[in-house]
């Protein structure tokens, strides 16, 4: 890199890192003890986000009294938010060590990535060092607790496997041969994976694939049209939770009933909302749907791609939406948990 390249690159980053310096919110304990949680990433202030290195904090959020708990609320690099099955730990990829320029100290930029676990009883939080590459893997591909805090489960491009965080040791649940995976999610009970890629032998059309576990059963469904993001897979009623994109602007939600072997559209209210933002949405305790959605404003009628994420709950039955968030920061990556 060039000189006037790093000047530059220090510069604005002191320059962002000077404003989110002045930022510290309140977090409210009493959200530890809550039986339902959801975990998401949140914009450090208004000019954080995305594209702003991802200064984003870990947030654990209460959808029945709104309020919030921030297990990180600094300026680190914050990736991969995950929930262990008895709502006790959260798992996050992060860059939290300095990296020294000149005389500043600009944190997470270069910084190496680790894995962190965040025992939510104690409050305390430990680094777990895994290889770069399946790092890498868990934040693009996505990942879960598997067992207890010793194994994850995560994807590769072909491959669904498991690793002892302990040992390194890995396993292979399932080979992915005839897709090209795009994204998956496995059920709660650990019984049933579902993933959503290109079928390399159907013209490499979208395509669900549900595997039961238990039984060996396999289940395809095929997409006429666009890309699919699966949000939850509820086993006990049998239904899986998906959206369907078409050219980034039309977005469909369904349920696809596995004992009928059908989907079902979701018809949303019309409106501001553009509700759910692609993989962050699953059903929560009471059968509702809650997820990321973008508010978008309106000016002199047209549409402002412009608007600003937030937490919604939908309530299928009364068919509107409970706002949980107003804040107009960005939020990526949300996870949910109940205690049943």
């Amino acid at each position: 890199m060039q000189t006037k390249q790093k000047v530059s690159l220090i510069l604005i980053s002191l320059i962002f890192l000077t404003t989110c310096r002045t930022v510290k919110k309140k977090s409210f304990p009493e959200v530890l003890n809550s039986d339902e949680k959801v975990v998401y990433l949140e914009g450090h202030d208004k000019s954080s986000g995305l594209y702003a290195f991802y200064f984003m904090d870990v947030v654990i959020i209460d959808p029945k009294t709104a309020k919030k708990f921030y297990v990180t609320n600094d300026i680190y690099y914050d990736l991969g938010p995950a929930i262990s099955a008895d709502g006790n730990y959260i798992s996050f990829i992060s860059a939290r060590e300095f990296r020294s320029y000149t005389s500043y100290q600009i944190q997470g930029i270069g910084a190496p990535s680790s894995l962190y676990i965040y025992n939510i009883k104690k409050q305390t939080m430990k680094k777990v060092s895994l290889d770069d590459k399946i790092l890498s893997y868990f934040y693009r591909e996505g990942y879960y607790f598997y067992s207890d805090t010793t194994e994850f489960i995560y994807s590769t491009k072909n491959k669904i496997n498991i690793i002892n965080i302990k040992t390194k040791e890995q396993r292979t649940v399932k080979n992915i041969k005839e897709l090209e995976l795009s994204n998956w999610r496995i059920s709660r009970n650990k019984e049933m994976i579902v993933v959503s890629g290109y079928d390399v032998n159907a013209g490499y059309r979208t395509t669900l694939i549900v595997w039961n576990l238990s039984t060996g059963e396999e289940i395809k469904i095929p997409i006429l049209e666009g890309d699919a993001f699966i949000g939850d897979i509820d086993t006990e009623k049998g239904k899986i939770l998906y959206t369907v994109v078409i050219n980034r602007k039309k977005k469909k939600l369904y349920e696809y009933h596995i004992s009928e072997k059908k989907s079902i559209e979701i018809i949303l209210p019309q409106g501001q909302i553009e509700f759910p933002n692609y993989k962050s949405f699953c059903y929560t305790k009471n059968g509702n749907i809650i997820g990321i959605a973008t508010i978008v404003k309106t000016i002199k009628n047209k549409k402002n791609i412009n608007g600003t994420d937030e937490i919604l709950e939908y309530y299928i039955h009364e068919n509107k939406f409970k706002q949980l968030t107003n804040d107009g920061l960005i939020k990526y990556q949300m996870v949910y948990w109940y205690k049943k």
